[in-house]
């Protein structure tokens, strides 16, 4: 199975691709996976967990506006 990782709303509100150590919020299916780790690791993270759960759709969430500030 193919998947890919949708990071144009974070791009959309942060401007940049994600990167570095964070708290990382993806969208599988239809529930919150959070990790928190280096994006790279996140993200390989959601995967499995996308994986394991057959599901193809991750989508990367921004910081909500509290983080932001």
């Amino acid at each position: 199975m193919n998947q890919v990782i949708d990071i144009a709303a974070y791009e959309g509100v942060i401007g940049r691709k994600p990167r570095g150590y964070g708290f990382w919020r993806f969208v599988i299916g239809g529930a919150i996976y959070r990790h928190t780790e280096t994006f790279t690791r996140a993200a390989k993270s959601a995967m499995a967990v996308a994986l394991s759960r057959n599901e193809r759709s991750i989508k990367l969430l921004p910081p909500s506006t509290a983080e932001l500030q």
